[in-house]
């Protein structure tokens, strides 16, 4: 399997540093010299959501929780910066305690020490990650889905938003601080198929998330009814495995 996944049809080699084209044009190069040829990777994840609980038993004193479905969604989408600012709001690490899962789920409540709401491109994909004891996982899960029903219903505020786009200005010039950084967000941006001009472009447009854009983009997307549901650990039944 690595042997066909591993190769020059799939490779990207970045260089950001003190280094003069005719030096980066020799270490491409050599490096290629010693890639076999594949042939580039095809997405092959399912397209439509179908809902499911998936448990696998694993003898622990927590559950590990992950809630998630296909948004089948790319930055180019008229619906990604909504989605990613909104998220920021909802669930995203980034945000800390602030956040609308990190405030109900274990502030207010206790059941978990972390919980992480996640969306990425290629291919799209929404969820969220926790755990949780195992005599409190089922409630950790019920008053999760009932903050993303929330959520996607618009309770949340315009302070919230310009909070959270504030915010992830920041991030994106600590990622550009050092030139690993740099090569780190490049690399990133070629396996979206975007070029470096994107970088400027994300902060001109998270700028211009409005809160309407964000309602309209969770209620459009998120459908929790097609949500899948993965669990490992001591709360599910041993007979399950």
């Amino acid at each position: 399997m690595m042997r066909k996944s591993y190769g020059l049809g799939q490779a990207a080699l970045v260089i950001v540093g003190d280094v003069t084209r005719e030096k980066a044009e020799s270490l491409v190069a050599s490096l290629q010299a010693t890639l076999p040829q594949v042939a580039p990777w095809q997405e092959t994840l399912p397209l439509h959501n179908k809902p499911k609980t998936i448990e696998k038993y694993f003898d622990s004193t927590q559950t590990a929780v992950m809630m998630g479905m296909r948004l089948d969604l790319s930055p180019k989408d008229d619906d990604y910066y909504p989605l990613i600012v909104g998220n920021e709001i909802l669930g995203a690490g980034s945000n800390g305690l602030s956040s609308h899962l990190a405030n109900e789920v274990r502030e207010k409540r206790g059941l978990v020490y972390s919980i992480v709401s996640d969306i990425e491109t290629s291919p799209g994909l929404f969820s969220v990650s926790f755990r949780s004891q195992n005599d409190r996982v089922e409630e950790a899960v019920g008053v999760t889905r009932e903050t993303l029903a929330n959520f996607v219903a618009g309770h949340f505020n315009q302070e919230e938003l310009e909070r959270s786009k504030q915010a992830m200005q920041k991030r994106l010039l600590v990622a550009l601080a050092t030139n690993k950084a740099q090569s780190s967000v490049l690399a990133s941006l070629w396996t979206k198929d975007l070029d470096a001009a994107w970088v400027n472009e994300r902060s001109q447009k998270i700028r211009a998330v409005t809160l309407e854009q964000v309602q309209e983009a969770f209620a459009r997307r998120l459908q929790l009814s097609e949500m899948t549901i993965v669990k490992v650990g001591g709360n599910v039944q041993e007979a399950t495995q």
